[in-house]
């Protein structure tokens, strides 16, 4: 259950998003059409409150699009689910979504690890990366108030 998360700024509005759990790796290519950083630090703070068992966070680029879904198994563990050039909507039935082919990337994690994991990753990140440098690369501010509120849900 040991999963790992890379970020990387790679020109002017375009970046690359890494996941690594025992065998796999999945590297995502991102760029400026959608905020997917902000989308997945919302989408794990709906389900550390507990206001959602289930979160779709898309990684778009011109080439492209990821599909991630979380899942909340127990209180206390997820399911990451990453699917390439597929798109999902959310439906009524037992899991809340109908999957369609297979994950490119596919890992249980436990909630609170995976989650500390992306904000201690994110707040070494901003700290040697810097948030003015943060914008001019990216276009956009880094989403520093919801890795504050996503850290402040930890300690609940």
């Amino acid at each position: 259950m040991n999963t790992q998360f890379d970020l990387k700024l790679t020109g002017y509005g375009w970046g690359e998003i890494g996941f690594a759990s025992d065998k796999q790796l999945v590297t995502i290519v991102i760029e400026y059409v959608s905020d997917p950083l902000a989308d997945l630090l919302q989408a794990l703070l709906r389900i550390r409150k507990s206001e959602s068992v289930l979160e779709l966070v898309g990684f778009e680029s011109e080439a492209s699009l990821h599909q991630m879904i979380i899942t909340e198994i127990s209180s206390n563990i997820i399911r990451i689910e990453i699917f390439d050039n597929v798109f999902f909507d959310l439906i009524d039935d037992e899991e809340g979504i109908e999957r369609i082919g297979s994950p490119v990337f596919s890992a249980y994690c436990f909630t609170y690890e995976f989650i500390y994991m992306i904000c201690t990753y994110l707040q070494e990140f901003i700290a040697n990366y810097g948030l003015d440098k943060y914008l001019e690369k990216w276009g956009r501010p880094f989403p520093d108030q919801l890795l504050s509120q996503l850290y402040v849900s930890l300690r609940s």
